[in-house]
């Protein structure tokens, strides 16, 4: 089985790993994601949605991460924020 950076890096979608969550809050809180994923076409949020819901990855989305709070202990799954 595939994991997700596998898959990313394949598809040529750009990530980042533990990525502080604090940099994508209006909050400035937060720990870190363990895959965030800036999805910048629907062409790319497809694609990630349908990876994870075959492959049991939890996801989480966020938007402009307005109002948006983060436990410290972070993120333990994939987070792709909409962008585009």
């Amino acid at each position: 089985m595939k994991t997700i950076t596998e898959f990313l890096t394949e598809n040529k979608i750009k990530y980042l790993e533990n990525e502080p969550m604090k940099l994508h809050t209006s909050f400035r809180i937060g720990g870190s994601a363990r895959c965030f994923v800036p999805a910048d076409t629907i062409s790319q949020v497809q694609k990630i949605i349908d990876f994870c819901n075959r492959n049991g990855e939890n996801l989480v989305y966020i938007g402009n991460g307005s109002n948006l709070l983060v436990s410290d202990e972070g993120i333990d799954a994939v987070v792709m924020k909409l962008c585009g």
